[in-house]
């Protein structure tokens, strides 16, 4: 790989070969391009491609079509020279690379020793449900808006916690790599990869995020560009919900605690409702404040990391699309929609001061 790296005179390549393990899969990606083309090329010298063949290596037929016409049996006479050229002139890192959402997302040890947590969440929600719903006498309209708030805060939870935050493309990636001005692009020295704007390397996934904005040991996931609509909304209903239960507890028997822990609908002691009450009385404090805060950072284009910088606000209608999505009637479901605008690598700048 290292002579590799020195007969193309590669300096990004040249460069990676002093830090072990760092540039395998840079140079790796490279080689795979050259392969790639090499039989494709094999392939179409003398003779039309066939349908298999275009079906199975789609992109990169559309590839060489663009520069040749090997599909119409014409392509005899040239050289792999004249294909990476046309493919250098095809893959342009500017182009919109956007990826369907995906609910495989990156693993690691410390994430599965983290997976307890799931069932932490699980457990508050089922301490508060209990306690409201059980023994605690409430109107019909009180069950039904809490088990809509409950309903709502698990499909945010379960959508933010399963979903993939997004990675940098394999196609942004292999553009870079043929773009003849690449050193604009910063190289991130963990994992090889070009990295787009705004995204940064996850140490507990491994792998670069896009649009990071943290990693959540509570949703045992990090929050990036196509999960972090979720984490917002599984804050937003949370706090709902503690409030709900702190305001119908408060309101039989005010603030008098012996109350709460002595009085249920049987009439009998239980300390269910008390702990409910504490609990949901930190968490709807500490869970508001931190929706309070990401709801500034959603404002304003923001990331925790990005938390003192300007630079990507555009606007208060583009700011929230690029994370809630572009229908407004979503913005408040743990649906996906269209998901966010925008592809997580391409960033419209702030223009002016």
């Amino acid at each position: 790989l290292v002579m590799f790296a020195e007969r193309e005179n590669d300096p990004d390549l040249v460069e990676l070969k002093e830090l072990p393990g760092n540039g395998t899969s840079l140079i790796t990606d490279h080689l795979n391009v050259h392969r790639e083309l090499d039989e494709l090329a094999a392939l179409s010298r003398g003779s039309m491609l066939s349908n298999d063949v275009i079906e199975d290596n789609s992109d990169k037929v559309r590839l060489l079509d663009a520069n040749t016409s090997l599909r119409g049996g014409n392509g005899g006479g040239e050289t792999l020279e004249d294909i990476e050229k046309g493919l250098r002139e095809f893959a342009d890192p500017d182009d919109p690379c956007p990826q369907p959402p995906s609910y495989c997302t990156g693993c690691s040890p410390t994430r599965l020793l983290m997976s307890p947590m799931a069932l932490l969440v699980l457990c508050l929600v089922g301490l508060t449900y209990y306690a409201y719903v059980v023994e605690t006498d409430i109107t019909v309209i009180e069950l039904v808006i809490f088990h809509i708030l409950v309903l709502l805060l698990l499909g945010s939870y379960f959508q933010c916690m399963l979903l993939d935050p997004g990675t940098v493309p394999d196609r942004w990636h292999h553009a870079v790599l043929l773009c003849p001005d690449r050193d604009k692009y910063k190289l991130c020295r963990k994992c090889g990869l070009y990295k787009p704007p705004r995204s940064h390397f996850d140490s507990i996934t491994r792998r670069l995020v896009l649009n990071m904005d943290h990693f959540c040991p509570w949703m045992v996931n990090c929050i990036g560009f196509y999960n972090r609509k979720f984490f917002v909304l599984f804050l937003f209903w949370t706090t709902l919900a503690c409030l709900q239960y702190i305001i119908a507890t408060v309101a039989r028997v005010g603030l008098q605690f012996g109350e709460i822990l002595m009085s249920s609908h049987t009439g009998g002691k239980t300390t269910l409702r008390f702990m409910a009450f504490v609990v949901d009385a930190a968490l709807g404090v500490a869970v508001g404040c931190f929706l309070s805060f990401h709801a500034k950072l959603v404002l304003y284009n923001q990331t925790t990391i990005e938390s003192e910088t300007l630079d990507f606000d555009v606007g208060g209608w583009r700011n929230v699309t690029s994370v809630m999505g572009p229908n407004p009637w979503l913005w408040l479901l743990p649906l996906y929609g269209r998901g966010p605008t925008g592809d997580g690598v391409h960033w419209p700048r702030r223009r002016g001061p």
